[in-house]
């Protein structure tokens, strides 16, 4: 029996047109597992304020800017309930967005949530939350609490580190909410930004989110849109090399932490199919609606007018939004995506990486310039799976359980196994 199932491992490691039969197996498996379509059933970005306090070096957003008035908010609350009609959603995800969405004040906030509420009853929504946390008080937290708001902040690691790329007496502040927030029961996450000084400390960083027991996704510091010169741009060859080793790390303290990007990689070079934007097909993915009232398509266009899909006082549906002149440039791009890329063994999963970060880079406007980053990832990830799907351990579990539902076929025993199968219930 093993030695049959070792011949089916080889067999599905077969490589045919750059992609593997176990790869367009594991698509069909993915979709099997619930992952969404994601074209027919948008999330919602809503962005309360485009102001923060912050003053990040290399932030694309501003310090400045306007909140939402009552009636935009009500504005959108009617737009989401109905496109998610249109769209046919039992239940709808909506994040909080800025900017820094506290700005905008605990009524507006509360406005949102109980207009959710209102629409799409108790169990119809779910909300997550991206913030500094400054600005985060006993009453947020009490409101974030009883709508089960997810919160997300952004630290890049110990004090010394944050605080050289987000200003002085950033990371005392945010730890602060941090705290704060766990003292109410709010679970938090973070996003890591790594950048030329950061990278090269990358076990820093990771070993501060361990002993920190927070879960941090990691982001290469991009140019901003007109600013294609920003000496905190991370070259791509620096990001692979980070990332690379904190997957090793990763792979170590698989039980003491959670990296939710590596996770999504890991899913994706597995699988032949990512779950999050930066490598999936993201137009209609989500629409962000900014204080003005502007609809876009992530909150990172928000208040550049070129790029938004429509407006709130048009009344668009989803239809007519898929096909404004900013989504007909993303699909064309995606187009050209398929054609720039189509040797690559990655491309499923990979897709060209962020439309944001590929307009704002310097390759023509198609690929993302991380590209060659992701490749590396990508190309050790599956050297890795390869390397646990043969090892005798792996062999005797899959013969052992053959037709298990809670992860890869072809994946039983092993750290990647683990990883994947995690995923797999945490809907991650």
């Amino acid at each position: 029996m093993r030695q049959g199932i070792s011949s089916r491992i080889s067999e599905a490691l077969a490589e045919t047109k750059g992609q593997t039969t176990l790869d367009k197996a594991q698509s069909a498996q993915s979709r099997a597992h619930g992952r969404p379509e994601r074209l027919a059933r948008p999330q919602f970005m809503l962005v309360p304020s485009l102001a923060c306090p912050a003053n990040c070096a290399y932030c694309f957003s501003s310090r400045d800017g306007p909140s939402m008035a009552p009636e935009v908010v009500d504005e959108a609350l009617e737009f989401v309930s109905r496109v998610s009609k249109e769209t046919h959603q039992e239940k709808i995800r909506a994040t909080l967005h800025g900017g820094e969405p506290l700005v905008a004040g605990h009524g507006i906030l509360r406005r949102i949530l109980e207009g959710l509420r209102a629409r799409f009853g108790s169990g119809g929504y779910e909300v997550a939350l991206q913030s500094n946390l400054w600005l985060l008080d006993d009453e947020f937290c009490e409101l974030f609490a009883e709508h089960n708001v997810e919160i997300g902040t952004s630290l890049d690691g110990p004090e010394h580190i944050t605080d050289a790329q987000r200003g002085e007496g950033y990371f005392e502040r945010t730890m602060r909410g941090i705290k704060l927030a766990r003292e109410h029961g709010l679970h938090v996450g973070c996003i890591a930004t790594f950048t030329p000084a950061s990278a090269v400390r990358w076990r820093e960083v990771a070993e501060f989110f361990l002993a920190q027991r927070l879960s941090f996704s990691l982001q290469p510091c991009v140019v901003r849109m007109g600013d294609p010169d920003s000496s905190y741009s991370l070259p791509p060859g620096e990001f692979a090399d980070a990332l690379v080793r904190t997957f090793e790390f990763y792979i170590a303290h698989r039980h003491e932490m959670i990296v939710p990007s590596l996770d999504a990689m890991c899913w994706g070079a597995s699988f032949g199919e990512s779950p999050v934007c930066t490598f999936s097909n993201c137009l209609g993915m989500f629409l962000a609606v900014d204080p003005h009232g502007g609809i876009y398509p992530c909150e990172r266009f928000c208040g550049m007018t070129p790029y938004r899909l429509g407006s709130l006082s048009g009344r668009p549906t989803f239809a007519e939004l898929l096909n404004s002149p900013i989504a007909r440039r993303m699909a064309e791009r995606q187009s050209r995506v398929r054609q720039a890329c189509a040797g690559c063994e990655h491309l499923d999963y990979c897709l060209g990486g962020c439309p944001y970060n590929a307009w704002a880079g310097t390759l023509a406007g198609v690929k993302d310039p991380y590209c060659e980053a992701y490749h590396r990832v990508f190309d050790h990830i599956r050297r890795r799976v390869v390397q646990e799907m043969h090892s005798k351990e792996n062999v005797a579990a899959v013969a052992q359980r053959p037709f298990a539902q809670d992860g890869h076929p072809l994946l039983r025993s092993g750290p990647l196994s683990e990883l994947l199968q995690r995923s797999v219930r945490t809907g991650r």
